[in-house]
Order: structure tokens, then C-alpha cells, then sequence
């Protein structure tokens, strides 16, 4: 048994490492190529290896020359082994670059600053209605270059301990370069947003009046996320007051795959219950392989030199409520060839390692669908929707249930149109026929 599911991990890992592939395909390029672009005897040509992103999660690996005025060269989508041409203007390390397909037609543009060590700049499809960043550093070799992964980006990390006598759970939630802090002390929330330096420790100041964490800080070792301590600034330094413990996590792993014809990208969180991953995996896993398959089976000549990468797929998870005992939250899954965006609610029990249904957080006397179903339909009525929303309101279901930190959610599908709506009825409406008492704020448990 143990053989078999061993082997399924490892199916489903290569789908969706197919489409990160953080070094598994270096350019196999050299300078020579970019060299022989050149007229012979060009004076003052320097080729330089680049490696970086195109919108932040494909990788590239560029080849470029430059002479301070002609530049040429050529770059890799490392994910789809994809190569490209590149030529145009070099004017005071302003670059305006023309790209090419292997068969020499013009498939984009590709502009910005070139310094000699960076490229920092935008590509654009050949109709300039679509455009992506592109971020590009000086390597020895690509081999070199490991991108970051998301992980170090997004995630979320539950910290426990006693502060003074006082018992204290933190929640820390990171997105990009902030970080939000949740925590009761006495039965009051306290929450703040504080922004990331990128260094490897960071301080989280912490603004809490009549907390035990009032006026600290909490110091985050980047590099080992095990332990938060509380400091409390000092005017030559810092004292360590106390030490929170990390009992929870929820990280997101990124995957992305793009070649001529299309892009993929999949934000999936991670969590260190090895059933909930697996539980996750199984549920995306036919989403991936049709979708890297249709990306792949798309011929060149199928869409035009002007129409590249029109072609997407994009899935991501929000996380809706993460308490170390439960996940919750929303799966979405968009794709250029389907109009609709699929959603997927989900109640996961992290201690029991499986998904649950909404009754099973409450009591067997209290029937969940019958006394929601017209508590949510009365709220429908009554909430005051703006004109232009009301009608389409009007035949949605508010039916796809998650939970929050603050109560049930009742959402809409989504609509490209009207986005989704919610209808949410807080934990304390339902509080008597709550099994699931940890739900319950701290100053309304009993």
C-alpha cells in the first residue's frame, strides 16, 4: 500500500513540476550564437549572460549583446524549453528589442533598461494589448540562478506560548511584502498590517494598548520559521521577553509552465498535514494535466504570430479560515477556452485528515442545510444590492460554503461580470448549536 501511494506522489509531482522546473532546463545557448549574430569584426561587443522572470513566476534565460547601439541575442522559457530571438536598439542602455520566432518572424517586443548587470523592462504581444514584466540579473552560468519560490511570498504561521502569565496565539499572515498579525489577549481581537524589509530577520512591530504584547516586537528568523520571540526595543539594542513557538503553518508553492502558445500558473498551499496536501493534489490533478495538455497540443500556426500567448490557465487557493484544526476556503480555476470560472468550497478537519461537510460542525439535532438555506434567502431579500447587480443576484444561489474567521460564508459562483457576492452569519447566531466550539471568538467560548 504504502508502495502505491508512494507512486502517486510521484505521478503527480512530475505533472506539476513539468510546469516549474526551477533548473531542470537551462538554456543549452551559448555566447557563440549570440556572437555569430553580429557582423564580423564588431568592436566593443558585450554578450552577457541574464536569468530572471517574465511575470514573476517563468523563468528566462537570456543570451544578450550589445555593442551601445545594436543589441541581439536570444532567451529560454526554461519551463517550455522555448526559444526566442531578439534584436533592436541600444540607446544610452535604453533597450528597444524587436522578438523573433525560430522562424524569423516578429512574435512581440520587448523593451527597458539595460545597465550591463540588470534588465528591468516589459514585454509586449505583437498588437500591444497584452504585456508582461520582465526582471533579468547578471549570471556566470544559468545554472547559477535558482528562482525564489512563492513559498518565501505567501503563507501563513500560527505561534503559541506564554507571555507573563498570559497565554497568547499569534497568526501571522504573510502576502507579498506584508505581514498581518491577529491575536486575542483578554478576550479583545488585535490585528495590525506591517511591511517586510526582504532582510533575514524582520521585527513586526506590534501596537496592542492593554495587551501583554503592547510596545513589542516579534523577531522572525527568515531562514527558520520554528520560534518567534518577543523583544522589547531597547535604546542601544533589544531584550528577549519571551519565545512563541510555531505550531502551524500553510505555505504556497507555485507552479508555472509557458512555451509559444500559452501559460500556466497554479498557487497551492501546503500545509505539514501530509493528507490534506495529498487531498489537494488529488483534486487538482486532472485540472493540471488537461491543461498543460491543451496548452501543449496547441500548434504555432494554430494562433498567429500576433495572438502568442493568449493561451492560460491560471488556479489559486484563498484561504478563507487556517486555525491549525481547520482549513477553509475557496479552490478557483480559470482557463482562456472556458468562459466560466470553476469553484470549489471546502471544509478540511486537519486533525482528523479529511474533508467535512457543514453539518458535521454542529450538533446531530440541528439540521444545517434546513436552517440556513432560508436564513441566507431572507438576507438575499433584505441586503440592499446595488441596481445593476440586483438582477443578476436575483438568479444566483448563495451556495458554495466556507468558513471565515468571523463566521459561515455563503458565496455566489463567480462572475467575470459581478465577481462573487457573500452572505455571511457570524458563529455567535449559531453558537448553541456549535460542536465545534474553537470556531467561537475567545471571549465567546464558555
Amino acid at each position: 500500500m504504502r508502495r502505491k501511494i508512494a507512486f502517486f506522489i510521484l505521478v503527480l509531482m512530475h505533472v506539476c513540476l513539468l510546469g516549474q522546473q526551477q533548473s531542470g532546463l537551462p538554456s543549452a545557448h551559448t555566447k557563440e550564437e549570440v556572437r555569430a549574430l553580429f557582423p564580423a569584426g564588431t568592436k566593443n561587443l558585450w554578450i552577457n549572460y541574464l536569468s530572471g522572470t517574465l511575470c514573476g513566476s517563468h523563468v528566462v534565460d537570456m543570451i544578450l549583446g550589445t555593442d551601445g547601439h545594436t543589441c541581439k541575442g536570444l532567451y529560454t522559457l526554461r519551463n517550455g524549453n522555448t526559444t526566442f530571438f531578439v534584436e533592436g536598439e541600444d540607446n544610452a542602455s535604453e533597450l528597444r528589442l524587436i522578438e523573433y520566432n525560430k522562424d524569423y518572424r516578429a512574435t512581440g517586443f520587448m523593451s527597458g533598461k539595460y545597465d550591463g548587470l540588470s534588465f528591468t523592462g516589459i514585454w509586449e504581444n505583437t498588437s500591444r494589448n497584452h504585456s508582461y514584466p520582465v526582471t533579468l540579473g547578471l549570471v556566470n552560468s544559468f545554472e547559477e540562478y535558482i528562482p525564489q519560490k512563492c513559498r518565501q511570498d505567501q503563507w501563513i504561521r500560527i505561534y503559541r506560548s506564554t507571555v507573563g502569565n498570559q497565554d497568547i496565539s499569534v497568526k501571522l499572515s504573510r502576502e507579498n511584502a506584508s505581514v498581518a498579525y491577529r491575536f486575542y489577549d483578554n478576550g479583545k481581537k488585535y490585528s495590525d498590517l506591517a511591511l517586510l524589509k526582504g532582510s533575514r530577520n524582520e521585527i513586526i512591530p506590534i501596537e496592542a494598548p492593554g495587551s501583554v504584547l503592547d510596545k513589542k516586537w516579534l523577531l522572525i528568523d527568515t531562514t527558520d520559521f520554528s520560534k518567534a520571540e518577543v523583544i522589547r526595543p531597547l535604546s542601544d539594542g533589544y531584550e528577549v521577553i519571551s519565545e512563541l513557538k510555531e505550531t502551524s503553518s500553510l505555505v504556497y508553492e507555485c507552479y508555472a509552465y509557458a512555451d509559444y502558445s500559452g501559460m500556466l500558473e497554479c498557487k497551492i498551499p501546503r500545509s505539514e498535514n501530509k493528507k490534506f496536501n495529498l487531498w489537494l493534489d488529488k483534486l487538482l490533478k486532472t485540472w493540471l494535466d488537461n491543461a498543460l495538455k491543451k496548452i501543449k497540443s496547441t500548434e504555432t500556426a494554430d494562433i498567429g504570430t500576433a495572438d502568442r500567448w493568449v493561451i492560460s490557465a491560471q488556479g489559486w487557493v484563498e484561504t478563507d479560515l487556517f486555525t491549525g484544526e481547520l482549513a477553509s476556503g475557496n479552490i478557483y480555476l480559470q482557463s482562456s477556452w472556458n468562459k466560466k470560472t470553476e469553484k470549489i468550497p471546502f471544509i478540511f478537519d486537519l486533525d482528523n485528515g479529511r474533508e467535512i461537510a457543514l453539518q458535521e460542525l454542529f450538533i446531530n439535532e440541528f439540521r444545517a442545510v434546513t436552517w440556513f438555506e432560508p436564513v441566507v434567502r431572507d438576507m438575499k431579500k433584505a441586503r440592499d444590492w446595488k441596481p445593476e447587480t440586483r438582477k443578476w443576484i436575483d438568479s444566483q444561489e448563495f451556495n458554495l460554503v466556507s468558513l471565515t474567521e468571523e463566521g459561515i460564508s455563503f458565496r455566489t459562483a463567480f462572475s467575470n461580470v459581478f465577481g462573487e457576492k457573500e452572505i455571511l452569519i457570524p458563529y455567535q447566531t449559531v453558537e448553541a448549536y456549535l460542536k465545534r466550539k474553537d470556531l467561537l471568538k475567545p471571549k465567546d467560548r464558555k
